[in-house]
């Protein structure tokens, strides 16, 4: 048969190094959370600044097509087409609307 050997208890120092190594792992953990906390706030802060651009750049491309809108009315000086006496910003919606027009047919 079979002798059953006696059932051992750790030595101390084996249970001191299990405690020391699981408090390690506990360290090491805290700090990953407060490295991963950091980054989806720089990530966060990230985004605020990347929105506020965006809506800056917005502005920047409405102010350049109202100058650009203004530049085209003062060159047409009066607006008119001499031709045909319809202004030209008149004209540009007419032509608008007859494309949408044979884009449904």
């Amino acid at each position: 048969t079979h002798a059953r050997t006696p059932h051992r208890t750790p030595a101390p120092h084996t249970a001191f190094r299990a405690e020391e190594s699981e408090l390690e792992l506990e360290r090491k953990m805290r700090e990953k959370e407060a490295v991963i906390s950091s980054k989806n706030e720089e990530i966060a802060n990230m985004k605020n600044k990347m929105e506020d651009m965006a809506q800056e750049f917005g502005g920047m491309l409405k102010e350049t097509l109202d100058k650009m809108r203004e530049r085209i009315e003062l060159s047409n000086s009066g607006g008119f087409d001499a031709d045909s006496g319809v202004p030209i910003q008149r004209q540009m919606e007419e032509f608008n609307w007859s494309a949408q027009a044979e884009a449904k047919s």
